[in-house]
């Protein structure tokens, strides 16, 4: 369905906007603000320029997942019909592996961090103070767990702890079920059961705030590229590649030197997106077997490096602070560059060995959940 040369890039796409959100909150961490830089010199004005694109990447994998399972999956239901509770145990099965034991060690560091590495106060304090936590840690109340459990984050809770990435994980697991129940009904305008899925999904989009919905408009681009892609569409590498480009360093500039509201932010992530999908429709060359095989194992673990990597950034600035005298939120110095690297390897390595207990068995929990009777089905 999907070539090699696509594949790859896919590939490439995921791990690289992983490391791009990564390291825009490593920075953040160690050296704070740009304007908290006592005598910034070219050189950290352009480090600080190329490891600020953290929002941009986030935009990146809503279009990335549009593609990959609304287009694909729309593709296979428009020729074999709908399979929702399989759709469903697949997305359960791919996410849920990940973000439970991601939410459960995420409060585990805070909890140890709190406890142990806190003189710097790093973590903040519960709000109201005395209220009942988990980790001693702001919003790790059996409330807040629970709501990030069942994806209600951004609606009625905040992200747990320190793991704030977990905004987007609710955003786009609705995504998920709503294109589920609107994507079968119009699958299957016919049968009686398409308006039981359509009403349904109406009632969930009607739960949903403005700004989720909002932003489904950038996972639908992807969607739509899928469609394009499947349709013969194509675009030539020497104007897609030079107008994401220019569209990247036009939009961090603007971002810099304007405050965007609600409505040009949207406009400026649909205009990133769209320039994206332009990318998806290039006929993209396979990569050598071994670059191949490199962005294969970098892709693969992405997801665990995307909903890991902040508790550990946090743990790590403590445990320097409160052991080493290594402070953070520095001005750009040696030591500082040095403790990047230190904690970028940290963290890949810890996210690694998280996919490996955790998220690379997704399709195990996939395969027991579709052993149900109700299930079972068509492929997913």
């Amino acid at each position: 369905m999907i070539d090699k040369g696509l594949s790859d890039f896919l590939n490439l796409a995921r791990w690289l906007a992983a490391l791009c959100v990564m390291v825009s909150h490593l920075r953040d961490r160690l050296f704070g603000a740009y304007g908290e830089l006592s005598d910034p010199n070219p050189l950290w004005t352009a480090f600080y320029f190329v490891t600020g694109y953290g929002h941009e990447a986030v935009v990146v994998f809503f279009v990335i997942s549009g593609f990959l399972v609304g287009g694909i999956t729309w593709q296979r239901w428009s020729t074999q019909g709908p399979d929702v509770p399989r759709y469903m145990a697949a997305r359960f099965a791919r996410v849920y592996t990940v973000v439970v034991p991601a939410i459960a060690l995420g409060l585990m560091l805070d909890l140890l961090g709190a406890r142990f590495f806190n003189a710097s106060t790093i973590y903040p304090p519960p709000e109201p103070f005395g209220v009942e936590t988990l980790a001693n840690v702001r919003n790790t109340d059996w409330i807040t767990v629970l709501g990030n459990v069942f994806m209600l984050q951004e609606i009625v809770v905040e992200t747990p702890g320190t793991n704030g990435v977990l905004w987007s994980m609710s955003y786009e697991w609705w995504y998920y079920v709503l294109f589920g129940l609107l994507g079968a009904a119009a699958a299957m305008p016919r049968q009686r059961s398409a308006l039981g899925y359509g009403v349904l999904g109406l009632a969930v989009a009607a739960f949903l705030p403005p700004g989720i919905l909002m932003m489904g408009l950038l996972w639908m681009i992807g969607v739509g590229a899928c469609q394009a892609y499947r349709a013969g569409w194509r675009v030539p590498a020497l104007l897609a590649l030079p107008a994401f480009g220019a569209v990247l360093v036009v939009l961090r500039v603007l971002t810099i030197k304007h405050d965007f509201g609600l409505s040009l932010d949207l406009v400026k992530k649909l205009t990133l997106s769209l320039s994206f999908a332009a990318l998806l429709l290039v006929n993209w060359r396979p990569s050598g077997t071994r670059i191949s095989h490199l962005h294969k194992v970098l892709a693969d673990s992405s997801f665990s490096l995307y909903m890991t990597h902040s508790p550990m950034i946090v743990f790590l600035a403590a445990v320097a602070n409160d052991t080493f005298g290594l402070q953070y939120h520095r001005s750009g110095d040696a030591v500082g560059l040095l403790l990047f690297v230190l904690f970028t390897a940290v963290v890949y390595a810890y996210s690694f060995v998280f996919w490996r207990l955790f998220e690379r068995h997704h399709g195990k929990v996939f395969k027991w959940l579709t052993s149900w009777p109700r299930v079972a089905g068509k492929p997913a």
